[in-house]
């Protein structure tokens, strides 16, 4: 971050953050790392299924679509295998927590796709258990 920031400096130029609203909900990025520690976060209000259909629609390279979404800092470990939910059911449960339904309207409406109770009450622990992440500390 040391280099970029003194680059950016240098050339007059913002640093652009890649996190997104599914990872960053959920504390699913480094604190003051390259997710966080920016100027700007352009797809920061996207869940990562909508960046998906972005990338689509802009045409972007399939590889690049269809690459596994990883940690980048762990080889052969991939984004939903660490975090226990696909994108595409994460993303239901948090955009049903942000229309704040409660937990019983969301395991019915998504009961059909494979959500359980289980799943619910794990999504809203891990916003809970990273909220300091998302928050400056002012003494």
């Amino acid at each position: 971050m040391l280099l970029l920031y003194m680059y950016g400096e240098k050339e007059n130029r913002l640093i652009v953050g890649a996190a997104n609203k599914s990872e960053y909900q959920i504390g699913f990025f480094v604190k003051h790392g390259i997710d966080s520690a920016t100027d700007i976060m352009p797809i920061i209000g996207l869940y990562k299924t909508q960046i998906i259909k972005l990338a689509k629609y802009l045409l972007i390279s399939g590889h690049i679509i269809e690459k596994q979404p990883s940690p980048d800092i762990l080889s052969g470990v991939d984004d939903e295998t660490t975090i226990g939910l696909p994108y595409e059911k994460l993303d239901l449960i948090l955009l049903a927590i942000e229309k704040g339904w409660t937990d019983q309207e969301i395991e019915h409406a998504l009961a059909g796709i494979g959500i359980t109770m289980k799943d619910i009450i794990y999504i809203r622990n891990l916003i809970k258990n990273s909220e300091h992440m998302r928050k400056v500390y002012v003494p």
